[in-house]
């Protein structure tokens, strides 16, 4: 059992001593959140406040309770412990860790399910008043509950016709224009577009100039995956890769951290020109999968592999605007990319700002007569 606490002695310790004692209990903490299997081997004494406190700001269970700015305070004062609690990543196999992973959440164990999911709803207070099926002992397993389906009315979809909708509840990482092939992950850190698009010119060029937003999804949010407009699937791409964490500490240290990690584009037509849905995994999210292939990893593969979709016929895949294009089996990351001056961010649309599935973030902008 391991213990977590802060005593009035602690209080007494130099900088430096207090430093390593905190950055060695935040990695075992923060480095593993996401795999809630660990989580009844911890315990946190009362003692502990400060620290929980700031584990859920990073861990994003209680984002929305902090402002911007206080949480950029924060992440400048610990900016060290980013890099000591992310070291470790490098060294552990992400794959077999997530596969593991991937088993014990899909165990149809009534008594292991259930007490996973108890410990899950009380460390990220989930409020399971939006689910379809709020009684845990509905869900077969972890996962299903995990990727639970939500009431319609709980994320109503925005009546705008031109409106781009956020596809997942989820954190703003980032958002902008991608100049000359360059899209910004954190402060100081950018990362290739031809490399997040697994290092193919044809896909690059219809994005050249184009504009993007990254958004986060942390343990306790929605986990299913929406259109933001509607399209017509033209490819699907699985990209292997590493499979570091995904949240804002891994953003500020790790170089191209999300054209380096697995991941799974889909590319669309829309009446707005191309548009990129590119689903990314993190540590202990080695499962991505869409509503037309199903699970496409695991397996992982040792190089990429595209599907390509019909205009018409047999095949053809048209999705409406807030339609289930996928999910993710434990949370990660969503980028959406847009060709130039296709879509109009809205002034909203800043770091740190949390949206729900179906909530505005764009106006659709230079509308073809052609497309979806």
């Amino acid at each position: 059992m391991l213990s977590v606490c802060f005593t009035e002695a602690d209080q007494g310790d130099s900088l430096l001593v207090s430093s390593v004692k905190f950055s060695i209990m935040l990695g075992v903490l923060r480095g593993l959140y996401c795999n809630p299997t660990i989580l009844p081997y911890l315990t946190i004494s009362p003692q502990a406040s400060n620290l929980v406190e700031i584990m859920d700001v990073f861990s994003g269970s209680k984002f929305e309770k902090f402002s911007h700015q206080r949480f950029m305070k924060n992440k400048k004062k610990y900016k060290i412990f980013d890099y000591i609690t992310i070291l470790p990543q490098y060294l552990i196999p992400h794959h077999p860790l997530s596969r593991l992973v991937n088993k014990l959440t899909r165990l149809r164990w009534s008594l292991w399910k259930n007490f996973l999911i108890r410990i899950f709803i009380r460390y990220y207070r989930i409020d399971l008043k939006d689910a379809l099926c709020p009684e845990i002992e509905s869900y077969p397993d972890f996962n299903s509950f995990f990727t639970r389906s939500l009431r319609t009315e709980a994320r109503p979809i925005v009546n705008e016709p031109n409106s781009v909708i956020s596809p997942v509840d989820a954190i703003v990482s980032a958002a902008g224009m991608i100049f000359n092939q360059t899209l910004f992950q954190a402060k100081g850190r950018q990362y290739c577009l031809e490399t997040l698009l697994g290092g193919e010119n044809h896909r690059t060029t219809r994005f050249m100039g184009g504009s993007f937003i990254t958004l986060y999804l942390s343990p306790r949010d929605y986990h299913r995956i929406h259109m933001p407009v509607t399209g017509r699937l033209r490819e699907m791409v699985h990209i292997p890769g590493r499979l570091f964490a995904v949240n804002n500490s891994a953003a500020n240290v790790v170089p191209e951290l999300f054209a380096r990690n697995e991941r799974v584009i889909a590319i669309f037509d829309t009446v707005v020109g191309p548009m990129a849905l590119i689903l990314v995994g993190a540590l202990f999210v080695g499962s991505i999968e869409t509503i037309w292939a199903g699970e496409i990893t695991p397996p992982t593969r040792e190089g990429q592999k595209a599907w390509t979709y019909p205009d018409i016929g047999t095949g053809s895949i048209i999705l409406g605007k807030g339609t289930e294009m996928g999910r993710f089996n434990m949370g990660s990351t969503v980028i959406i990319l847009f060709g130039t001056g296709a879509v109009a961010w809205e002034k909203s649309v800043t770091t740190g700002k949390f949206f729900r599935m179906g909530e505005k973030l764009g106006t659709q902008s230079g509308i073809l007569h052609h497309g979806a």
